[in-house]
């Protein structure tokens, strides 16, 4: 094993930047939830479908850059690192959630939406996939390895026909599957046959590009970008399911293929991104899992305060975003500063604000004028 591992300073990067999206999508969907009771007109698809253009790729980029940092840590580190790591910046935070955060996510919801009780894991099910696709890793990663060895010398076209194949039958056969609300029973089969192991096989893609890089031109990403925008704003159009069932398949298949290489487009850039670590990009990095726990409750709560002076739907929604953003990074901050609350929440280091403002603020010329 190497001593001197390669740094991936883009994609930690890129990891956060999707974290931090997180809670501008999850304020969006307030405005796409007739349930929410609001003095404030939140009927605003436009504020939902730009918000969510996202939401197509997010979460399964988080669940192939988990893959590709598995495997990373895996080879490099060994089975039992990787195990230890995930225990520390995985599971501590996931319990700490489920008994702090889960109840007041719960309470908060119940503020804005009458006679419709969250029944749920909330956001946290994206932990709890991981969580359960990092003991898979742990224990059965020779498997994986055999699986990427078959795999490895297959052309990409053909890995994402198969992929996108795979996840088609999975999203068919749990379509009726729970997400949101369902009984305890219900979200158990949504987890067992639905998000584990279509993560599961996503994850094993980010794992195959950890061995092995493909190269794309940027023709071809440029391609996949301009369709994929195209697309999606005809496929989430309320007016998509009049078109005739042929012509449907054919451009929800386009556009399948277009978010495959517009991923894989992204995650070459990000990986081969030349950039050093700078204090911002550490804060970002370090915040951006506990601004992601913590911003559910916040998001209910601030919605319930501000709609009592919220003008227009615009200004409801500026305004539970930069409130909801802030608050998340006071909690992050003084979070850090306890060693307790820094195991709980997976959180590396305290924030010291005084290495950046060292590094930013130049000495004045006067300085030593006495």
């Amino acid at each position: 094993m190497s001593n001197k591992l390669k740094r991936y300073v883009g994609l930690d990067l890129f990891r956060a930047i999707l974290m931090l999206i997180g809670p501008a999508f999850h304020i969006a969907l307030i405005f796409d939830t007739p349930e929410i009771i609001t003095k404030v007109d939140t009927n605003n698809i436009l504020l939902h479908n730009l918000l969510s253009i996202t939401h197509s790729f997010r979460m399964e980029f988080f669940f192939l850059l988990s893959g590709f940092f598995s495997s990373y840590l895996i080879e490099n580190k060994g089975a039992q690192y990787f195990w230890q790591n995930r225990i520390k910046r995985l599971f501590y935070p996931l319990v700490t959630s489920l008994i702090f955060i889960l109840p007041l996510t719960i309470y908060t919801y119940d503020l804005i939406i009458e006679d419709n009780p969250l029944r749920t894991t909330s956001h946290l099910w994206f932990m709890i996939t991981l969580s359960a696709v990092a003991l898979i890793y742990y224990f059965y990663y020779p498997l994986i390895k055999k699986i990427i060895d078959l795999i490895n010398n297959i052309p990409h076209f053909i890995i994402v026909s198969l992929l996108l194949t795979f996840l088609l039958i999975y999203t068919k056969l749990n379509e009726h599957a729970p997400f949101l609300q369902g009984t305890y029973g219900e979200q158990v089969r949504f987890f067992l046959l639905s998000s584990i192991p279509r993560n599961t096989t996503i994850s094993i893609l980010g794992s195959l590009l950890f061995y092995k890089s493909y190269k794309l031109s940027n023709l071809l990403g440029l391609t996949s970008t301009f369709i994929f925008i195209t697309l999606n704003s005809i496929v989430r159009s309320v007016n998509f399911s009049e078109i005739n069932p042929l012509n449907r398949i054919l451009l929800i298949i386009i556009y399948a293929y277009s978010i495959a290489y517009l991923m894989l487009f992204i995650f070459n850039y990000f990986k081969n991104l030349e950039i050093k670590k700078s204090s911002v990009i550490t804060f970002l990095v370090n915040s951006s899992l506990v601004i992601y726990l913590v911003h559910h409750p916040l998001i209910f709560l601030n919605t319930y305060l501000i709609d009592k002076i919220a003008l227009d739907s615009y200004n409801f929604f500026i305004m539970i975003m930069v409130f909801t953003y802030i608050q998340s990074i006071l909690f992050f901050i003084v979070l850090s500063q306890f060693q307790l609350t820094r195991i709980c929440f997976g959180i590396k280091e305290k924030v010291n604000f005084y290495p950046y403002f060292k590094e930013k603020i130049k000495p004045s010329p006067f300085s030593n004028i006495e």
